[in-house]
């Protein structure tokens, strides 16, 4: 029980600090903060 109390209460708060954001013509995703955005370091937008 424990186990899935804290794999939920993990979840939630990735959830929670999860968005987007929009620099020219693309638009990242990011965990926890901007920069951390897989999207962005691999350039999948292309610049």
């Amino acid at each position: 029980m424990k186990k899935v109390l804290l794999a939920l209460f993990a979840v939630l708060t990735l959830a929670a600090c999860t968005g987007s954001y929009k620099s020219g013509n693309c638009e990242y995703d990011f965990l926890l903060h901007k920069d951390i955005s897989i999207s962005k370091w691999i350039g999948s937008c292309g610049k």
